[in-house]
């Protein structure tokens, strides 16, 4: 593996995990002529080991599964539920490891969290005991609401919240970066630095 130069890897979560400054979902990922698995194996090569893993991602499946074992196993790989009680999220996440073949995920997420249903104490409950049964590492969630993330840190529950953040939406460093201890938990994830691409397309007039 090989390293990413000019950035340093970066702890992550409760077992202080080393992981990749930049990660690797799906969405806006081109291949430019060469097969999705091999962009993924390509970013894999070049030092990234996060990923952030959904059924949906099949070319991303597929070259997970193109690895050893052992390769897999030096991967910081993130799933999650996107919907569903108790029962379903335990359902859901046992599937998921069926599918890569994993013993464990590194982090399992709530995905697209929204109100406060979502994070109910049966919830939370089976997060925790998914945790303490070696199924994932860190339990965690990808949120939009800024202040709700900062209440539901106060709860010391989660081992690390993905949020967006890039220069059309702004304010995560007041909102929620600086009540965290820097050193300790919970970890932070960033998404759409791009705003989808967004933030890369020329404005008018400029020259």
């Amino acid at each position: 593996m090989r390293t990413l130069l000019g950035f340093g890897e970066r702890s992550l979560g409760r077992k202080g995990t080393l992981v990749s400054p930049v990660g690797l979902a799906a969405y806006g990922i081109k291949s430019s002529g060469r097969a999705m698995s091999d962009v993924y194996r390509s970013g894999i090569e070049r030092g990234i080991n996060l990923f952030l893993w959904a059924p949906a991602f099949k070319e991303m499946t597929k070259a997970l599964l193109e690895l050893s074992p052992e390769e897999r196993s030096r991967l910081f790989i993130v799933g999650g539920a996107g919907w569903g009680g108790p029962r379903r999220i335990r359902k859901t996440l046992r599937s998921h490891l069926k599918t890569l073949g994993l013993d464990k995920f590194s982090a399992f997420f709530l995905f697209w969290v929204r109100s406060r249903f979502r994070v109910r104490s049966s919830v939370v409950e089976q997060l925790i005991s998914l945790r303490e049964e070696g199924l994932t590492d860190n339990i965690g969630l990808s949120i939009h609401k800024r202040m709700f993330a900062y209440e539901l840190h106060e709860r010391d529950i989660f081992d690390i919240f993905m949020l967006r953040y890039n220069a059309a939406h702004r304010g995560l460093e007041g909102d929620f970066l600086e009540g965290l201890d820097p050193l300790g938990l919970p970890g932070v994830l960033t998404y759409t630095a791009t705003r989808w691409g967004k933030l890369l397309v020329r404005p008018p007039g400029w020259t």
